[in-house]
């Protein structure tokens, strides 16, 4: 029989380095990007469209993979959005809204697409960030990534109580050497680099491998295996 396929959607660098890490281990992977284009060529992999700000791209995704006849056991929501560094009183309600879209609306829609084709005990795999920690509110700035963090995480924990069938986790990989972690460390005016993504991305397709509802489900876990505060 052949292996069930792994779904990473793609955030430029961390979701590469998880397709790339799977595929090492011997997987078939289904990649979902937005640009299909910026995808580089690699065996095994099949490479579909897919914007977390759309309504209907994780139906129509959907679509192709009840066409095949794949299950899949494990799906990694990797793609989110960080655009404005202001605190809330100063973020404008046009960010907010592409960020909810995005941040915690994509997600939901992805998992409401996919729940029919993922197998029992499958895998769903949120990347996120304590940014959205309410615990640790009393961090400055990015009001709209934080809030639509925090909105993701009420999600993720929802879903793991609604469905005791399948695993439902969150994942923060940390500041990253990538576009995106760059950014951040600029609008806070630090030189701090990131861990490189193909360091961290196999450290969390181990936490993935080892999870059970028992020890990750409903939480979310940093890339060193430790519970974060929400």
């Amino acid at each position: 029989m052949a292996e069930p396929y792994r779904l990473p959607l793609l955030n430029p660098n961390l979701g590469l380095a998880f397709v790339e890490s799977y595929r090492a281990k011997g997987w078939d992977v289904i990649a979902c990007v937005r640009d299909p284009r910026s995808m580089p060529q690699i065996d095994g992999v099949k490479v579909y469209k897919l914007d977390l700000g759309s309504l209907t791209d994780s139906k129509m995704v959907a679509g192709e993979i009840l066409a095949s006849q794949v299950k899949l056991d494990v799906i990694v929501v990797n793609g989110a959005v960080s655009l404005d560094p202001s605190p809330l009183l100063e973020t404008p309600m046009a960010i907010l809204d592409l960020s909810y879209e995005v941040n915690t609306r994509g997600p939901l829609c992805l998992f409401q697409a996919m729940r029919p084709h993922m197998v029992p005990g499958a895998k769903f795999a949120a990347i996120s960030s304590v940014l959205g920690s309410i615990m640790e509110i009393d961090k400055g700035g990015k009001g709209a990534y934080g809030l639509t963090l925090a909105a993701k995480m009420h999600m993720v924990r929802k879903l793991h109580f609604e469905n005791p069938e399948f695993l439902i986790f969150a994942l923060d990989p940390g500041h990253l050497d990538t576009h995106m972690g760059w950014r951040g460390a600029r609008w806070y005016n630090s030189d701090a680099r990131g861990k490189d993504v193909y360091e961290v991305a196999p450290a969390l397709i181990d936490l993935i491998d080892k999870a059970t509802r028992d020890t990750m489900g409903g939480w979310m876990t940093d890339w060193k295996g430790e519970r974060c505060l929400v």
